[in-house]
């Protein structure tokens, strides 16, 4: 900054020394132009303002200001990603549209408040307009299951995961009375269904309509008959947000200051799944 004023300062005097072998500017110009010159300077603190110097501040009228934007992506600016081609598949939906304003200024009402140097205001707005698709990999019963057959079920480890009859409960001939019940030392015992397949007539009404309502599996990514249920679902999302502020100068200690802010987002998901909030704050 200095280098820049002391090469402003330069071109001033040369265009002085050379006043008689170039057309000279007229001296209100050089005037104006050294002026500015030692105010800047003096700002800096490099040179003590000159006795016969007044610096005159220029008024700076306040003005309304603001802005408007617009985020826009889109799935038909993406291009598809190989692994995507060569499986056979398209790209994912997303139509993406983020926009807002925000305007800010003195407060000034005709013929009632003109204070345009104590009350400002601020306005601002957002909102969003999304459609994506949200993937998801997720177990469902199989198909054997449903039917009761679970001779194909595994814990994590691999190991087969027994399906024990209720109606087998027996007493367990070997238990010590003498020891704490534990895994090893059972009062009773239960008889697992023979080849791990529960009867038909023994499945509850209830639950063999409940398991309806389970959609079948359409893929087998694994391990062990899990991660069978690959959905790609549609989600749209819309949100609002306005947030207002007010700043008040009653002195120059002393000034007030209130804000309000509300945002409102809803979420649909298919089929029919809506969700939806409200939040607002005030601060005085």
């Amino acid at each position: 900054m200095r280098a820049l004023l002391l090469l402003t300062y330069s071109c001033v005097l040369l265009a002085a020394t050379n006043e008689a072998s170039a057309p000279s500017k007229p001296d209100a110009d050089l005037e104006h132009a050294l002026q500015e010159f030692q105010s800047e300077t003096a700002a800096l603190g490099i040179r003590p303002l000159s006795g016969d110097l007044e610096l005159k501040p220029r008024g700076v009228k306040p003005a309304w200001h603001g802005r408007i934007f617009e985020n826009f992506r889109n799935d038909a600016l993406d291009a598809i990603p190989h692994e995507i081609r060569q499986s056979g598949r398209n790209k994912a939906l997303l139509h993406r549209n983020q926009f807002g304003f925000n305007v800010s200024g003195p407060v000034i009402i005709p013929h009632l408040w003109t204070a345009r140097n104590n009350t400002f205001f601020s306005l601002s707005y957002e909102g969003v307009r999304e459609r994506i698709a949200r993937t998801y990999l997720r177990t469902v019963p199989t198909l054997g299951e449903r039917a009761g057959d679970f001779s194909q079920t595994v814990e994590q480890a691999g190991n087969p995961l027994l399906i024990y009859d209720p109606a087998a409960t027996h007493a367990n001939s070997n238990y010590d009375p003498s020891q704490v019940v534990s895994a090893t030392n059972l009062q009773y015992r239960r008889d697992p269904f023979p080849g791990n397949r529960i009867p038909s007539y023994r499945l509850d009404r209830v639950a063999t309509q409940a398991v309806g309502l389970y959609p079948k599996p359409n893929t087998n990514i694994g391990p062990f008959f899990q991660n069978n249920f690959f959905i790609n679902s549609p989600e749209t999302n819309i949100a609002d947000g306005f947030l207002g502020k007010i700043d008040q100068t009653v002195a120059d200690r002393h000034r007030h200051h209130s804000s309000e802010w509300t945002a409102r987002t809803r979420a649909y998901v298919k089929p029919s799944v809506w969700t939806e909030s409200l939040r607002t704050s005030i601060t005085l």
